[in-house]
């Protein structure tokens, strides 16, 4: 009788143990799934069970010990769509809830504007991975000591964004970079012959 007490324990412990591992941390569940929404996740090229299946099995995305470690989703078509057609997607604040996050792949796709701030929360990041995009602004990343490679060419990020990671400890991958996009109130109209003045304003200590 003490020896099935003692096995039905040592079962039940075992299969709480396992559960925990299953269950996946609820702030990188939320987070994952604001990337989805601010990325057009429905039209990606690879979406295979985001939102539906157990969250270990979406695509491009690892899961240790109920932590989401690595997002790798490269040249997998993130933007965005609205009720008018395909627009830029861009990289929800939310990403900066990914505390155990060690690569985040998001190269080759379509996303603009700001880089979120709260990257700078991701201390165990590793791999940071934004090339070919649109990106317009770059946190200073300085302080994500784990961090050992870090490549944003071809967007369209200034001094302003490349001159804080400059001669830090990661291998940075910053150039070429594409052309300065035109202001978006740029005048569309005129006549043959009309002068216009452009003026677009770029951060940093190096643009001279």
């Amino acid at each position: 009788m003490t020896r099935l007490t003692i096995t039905l324990l040592a079962t039940l412990v075992l299969a709480t143990v396992t559960g925990a591992k299953a269950q996946v941390n609820e702030q990188d569940s939320l987070a994952l799934v604001a990337l989805y929404h601010s990325t057009g996740g429905r039209d990606w090229t690879n979406n295979t069970n985001w939102l539906r299946g157990p969250l270990d099995t979406w695509y491009g995305v690892t899961v240790t010990d109920g932590r989401v470690t690595r997002i790798e989703l490269a040249d997998n078509g993130l933007k965005n769509y609205t009720d008018i057609g395909p627009t830029d997607g861009t990289i929800p604040p939310e990403i900066g809830d990914l505390l155990q996050l060690q690569v985040l792949d998001l190269q080759a796709n379509k996303l603009r504007e700001a880089v979120p701030a709260e990257l700078v929360n991701l201390t165990n990041l590793e791999l940071l991975h934004l090339n070919d995009n649109y990106l317009e602004d770059l946190p200073d990343l300085s302080a994500l000591g784990a961090l050992t490679t870090l490549s944003v060419e071809n967007n369209f990020l200034t001094f302003e964004d490349i001159e804080p990671q400059v001669g830090l400890s990661f291998t940075f991958t910053y150039a070429p970079q594409l052309p300065v996009p035109r202001p978006r109130d740029f005048p569309r109209t005129g006549f043959e012959g009309d002068s216009v003045a452009l003026y677009i304003p770029v951060g940093g200590m190096h643009n001279q």
